[in-house]
């Protein structure tokens, strides 16, 4: 069966048309589902072909998402805070809107949206990838509007509290979007504290991470401003806390990273924390400034599956209180609260008992020697070469046998497009840590809102089932 609402398409009717017309009051909707959470780039939409008598076409749209670890239907907003997409001028052009960040969904809704009561008719493709990451959301102070510059987290799909801090949802710091050099310019992108509003904490950001399972963590990156001309500054220090659970029960291991000023180049950046190997479901990073703003633009994550189980509430050998303290300048220096006793009551067991242990082994090889004949069990080498001329079968794993998914057919493997560093773990053909596009056969889209560039791919969503509000079909 043919497809009605596909784009370009010459065939019957082809559109979808709410039984009721479109008005300011209205709410009629057209719902698709996914097979599981999708990062969502663009939307592309057209009127009513019907073989060319078809008047009808969206002026613009709301868009509306669902996940399931929201938990409830969020609107999208652009970097202006704007909720109407713009849609299409007549039924035969297709409009391709590329949204100002990606969002996260499983589910979406297209609301069609009109000043004065008409009909509407509209044929949609949406443009996104499978999401393959693990973050679920992320908690932040909100952000700063000073001086009419908008550096807040507008587009957050959580929760505000009551003192101004955004739970349980994903925005800006998640959205595929590098900040520019300018910030004041183009601001869009940026979250920003400004030293005034976050004085009372130490000038200190906190910033929370959950997951949706524990994973091995490598390192963390963050894109951040360092326009020193117009007030911002690297951060100049990093403390980092694990947890292996959803509590705020933190491991006392923490990682502690100093970043030295850099008062030559003024460009954004990312900044790279390196972290050997931590377990955690949930992370907590402690960020300290100096300067007028802290403005970050993009988190990422560098890490991998855990290869066995942990029982809840583990912590990696908190026995031991330590920082582990990294520098800018690759400095490293391990500071821990052990007593020097311990150390000095281990060091001399191990002089003790290993000299005793050789002793042992070779007086009980010596016996074997002794003991067994020389040419006892000796097996000939014509039964050798006969034993080992058949093909090892069935114990070992063949690489060659194990079924994978064609690349050519595959989905986008990564989220983020390469950065200006190197990361340790390169070999990421098959890490399914992020959900970047292949943006080198990018096509030249039509942009809404900001002209900042977008890191999710454009590929149609096939998989995916289509519900109405009550409507009717031209």
């Amino acid at each position: 069966m043919k497809n009605p609402l596909k784009l370009r398409s010459e065939f019957g009717s082809g559109a979808w048309c709410p039984f009721h017309q479109i008005n300011e009051s209205s709410h009629e909707w057209l719902q698709i589902d996914f097979l599981k959470d999708t990062v969502i780039s663009a939307i592309e939409t057209q009127g009513r072909y019907d073989k060319g008598r078809g008047m009808e076409y969206p002026i613009g749209y709301m868009l509306e998402y669902w996940r399931t670890s929201l938990g409830r239907w969020a609107r999208y907003k652009d970097s202006q805070g704007n909720e109407i997409i713009p849609g299409n001028t007549d039924t035969q052009t297709s409009v391709l809107r590329v949204l100002d960040g990606a969002i996260i969904a499983k589910n979406i809704r297209l609301i069609p949206v009109s000043e004065v009561t008409r009909t509407v008719c509209m044929r949609v493709e949406v443009h996104g990838c499978t999401y393959r990451d693990t973050l679920q959301s992320y908690s932040i102070p909100q952000g700063s509007h000073i001086d009419g510059l908008e550096l807040r987290d507008i587009t957050y799909d959580g929760d505000e509290r009551d003192d101004g801090r955004l739970i349980n949802g994903i925005g800006k710091l998640f959205d595929g979007v590098l900040g520019s050099d300018n910030f004041e310019a183009e601001p869009g992108a940026w979250i920003g504290w400004h030293k005034n509003d976050v004085i009372e904490n130490g000038r200190k950001i906190s910033m929370e991470f959950n997951f949706n399972e524990r994973r091995n963590f490598t390192s963390i990156s963050l894109h951040t401003s360092n326009s020193r001309k117009l007030g911002a500054e690297l951060f100049s220090e990093a403390v980092i806390l694990f947890s292996t659970s959803d509590d705020d029960l933190y491991s006392s291991r923490i990682v502690k990273f100093e970043q030295q000023p850099d008062i030559t180049f003024e460009t954004a950046r990312w900044v790279r924390i390196p972290i050997n190997s931590r377990l955690a479901k949930k992370l907590r990073i402690d960020l300290s400034f100096d300067s007028d703003y802290l403005l970050i633009s993009e988190i990422k994550f560098e890490s991998n599956n855990v290869a066995f189980r942990l029982p809840e509430n583990t912590f990696e050998d908190d026995t031991t209180d330590s920082i582990l303290t990294i520098d800018s300048q690759n400095a490293i220096e391990i500071i821990s609260t052990n007593n020097v006793s311990k150390q000095t009551t281990l060091e001399t067991l191990i002089y003790i008992f290993l000299p005793f242990s050789l002793a042992v082994m070779f007086l009980i090889a010596l016996a074997c020697y002794l003991l067994i004949p020389r040419n006892a069990g000796r097996t000939p080498i014509k039964q050798m070469q006969q034993q080992f001329s058949k093909p090892l079968i069935g114990e070992y794993y063949d690489h060659q046998c194990c079924g994978t998914s064609s690349r050519s057919n595959a989905s986008t493997t990564k989220r983020y497009a390469p950065t200006p560093e190197k990361l340790s773990y390169d070999d990421n053909d098959d890490d399914d840590e992020y959900a970047e596009p292949d943006l080198e056969a990018g096509l030249q889209l039509q942009q809404h809102g900001s002209s900042a560039k977008h890191y999710a791919a454009t590929n149609l969503l096939l998989q995916s089932q289509y519900s109405f509000a009550p409507t009717s079909f031209w």
